[in-house]
């Protein structure tokens, strides 16, 4: 029996049941972050002998019903023209040709969204030229002080991603009284949170975080006082 360096078929199956489990344990939704390349992934197929070019697609392929597609691009290589080494193609092309790519795969692109946003005139060009091929676009800016100021981050003028480990940005958001974990690795700001359910908090957006259930009764008091709190200083 000749050995393979890389099981394709085990990594899509395990991918897949570990993605599925943890959209389960998140209300129903998950943002997974792909970085390199999902259709054409030449190197890592060179560096892991069986590992398919297309792998990270035939997986996303397995909940195709389920999935949306967002497109990261930053307005900083659609301003320099900066071009894909492989293909010869610039970066904006590229986000075309991925849109195109996945739709006729029938996966659903949701948006793109343009980073590092500052009013680059090739960027605005280009996200004129996706909505009027009917894509919605979003933008985003640079936040000031990223990524020591913890606190700005995952607030409402800052973004929900941090250079640190748990630890250090709990202990950071440990001062802010409105940050609890909720459970392994899950920090909640309580200003964000609609209700209680019975082993959950449900936030503004819809989302549900499951609270740990040794802790349950001390993390629903420390809600119910905060809320008590934040009443008393507005009267």
């Amino acid at each position: 029996m000749q050995a393979i360096g890389f099981d394709n078929d085990k990594y899509l199956r395990m991918q897949s049941e570990k993605i599925r489990e943890r959209i389960g344990q998140f209300g129903g939704k998950l943002y997974l972050e792909f970085g390199g390349k999902l259709f054409d992934d030449y190197h890592a197929s060179r560096v892991l002998p069986g590992f398919a070019p297309d792998s990270k697609v035939r997986m996303l392929m397995e909940m195709r019903d389920e999935a949306e597609i967002i497109i990261a691009i930053s307005a900083d290589d659609i301003e320099r023209n900066k071009r894909r080494g492989d293909l010869g193609i610039t970066y904006d092309d590229d986000t075309l040709r991925l849109i195109d790519a996945f739709q006729g795969c029938g996966l659903y692109v949701g948006s793109v969204v343009i980073t590092h946003h500052r009013g680059q005139p090739a960027a605005e060009k280009f996200q004129r030229r996706l909505e009027t091929l009917g894509i919605r676009v979003y933008r985003h800016y640079i936040i000031p002080d990223y990524p020591s100021d913890v606190a700005r981050i995952v607030s409402d003028d800052g973004e929900c991603r941090a250079v640190s480990t748990f630890s250090q940005v709990e202990q950071l958001l440990r001062a802010q009284e409105n940050f609890i974990v909720c459970n392994r690795g899950v920090i909640l700001n309580m200003d964000k949170v609609l209700r209680l359910d019975s082993d959950c908090f449900e936030m503004l957006d819809g989302t549900h975080l499951p609270v740990r259930l040794k802790d349950k009764n001390t993390l629903f008091a420390q809600f119910t006082q905060y809320q008590f709190r934040h009443m008393r200083r507005e009267l």
